[in-house]
């Protein structure tokens, strides 16, 4: 009897294959199935679980084993064939684990896939970093400069309230000399009023002379009279 080699789970399915020693059409074989305590049971026959494959002298079949442990297939026939063939059945057989196998195999690939796109991302979130830092660097720039202008700015205006200063200073200055002048004309006018006003008694007391010299002018050209 040929089988596969391999460990088998249980609950699932098992093919088999039995050769016989003779002429399959008169062979009769016979294959009994024995569980973990080596007790049968299961018999397949032709026609009963037992199938022809073709013209050859191989035949097929399966069982299910329903608990874990060494399970065995014991075939014959009439030709004298007689074999015996151990199953070992586990929880996880090889073909769920080989499944597994695949299946991590596949994750690892996507894993890989997935990596790969991430790289791709990571590289870029790198650029646009780059990108960000060269922009910071720049608003930086332009932050300083603005600073400096400021900084300009309140220095020319501290020199601009020094001149207001200096200005309200001059004004203040000025006012008070502009006052003093004030005062100098208005002194001035006074004493030339007082000047007109004696120029103007100098005046009246020529013209009284202007008169006495006339009356005494008349007296001496002219006859009798009395003063």
């Amino acid at each position: 009897m040929a089988v596969k080699e391999a460990m088998h789970e249980v609950n699932q399915s098992i093919e088999f294959t039995y050769r016989c020693n003779g002429d399959p059409a008169t062979a009769n074989p016979v294959v009994d199935i024995m569980d973990e305590t080596a007790t049968v049971v299961l018999t397949k026959t032709v026609g009963d679980g037992l199938t022809q494959i073709g013209a050859t002298r191989l035949f097929k079949g399966s069982f299910t084993p329903d608990a874990e442990g060494v399970w065995k297939l014991h075939g014959k026939d009439d030709y004298s064939g007689d074999v015996t063939k151990d199953y070992p059945i586990g929880a996880v057989g090889l073909q769920s684990m080989a499944t597994a196998i695949l299946n991590v195999q596949d994750k690892a690939d996507l894993i890989l896939v997935d990596t790969a796109a991430m790289q791709v991302v990571l590289a870029t979130i790198d650029g646009k970093m780059d990108t960000q830092e060269a922009a910071i660097a720049v608003i930086d720039g332009i932050v300083d400069t603005i600073k400096a202008n400021v900084d300009t700015a309140n220095a020319a205006l501290v020199t601009i309230d020094s001149i207001v200063d200096d200005v309200k200073a001059g004004v203040i200055t000025a006012n008070s000399g502009i006052v003093a002048i004030d005062t100098v004309v208005d002194e001035t006018k006074t004493k030339l009023d007082a000047v007109d006003v004696k120029i103007n008694s100098l005046q009246s007391g020529l013209d009284d002379v202007n008169v006495k010299l006339d009356n005494i002018t008349d007296i001496s050209a002219g006859g009798a009279a009395f003063a």
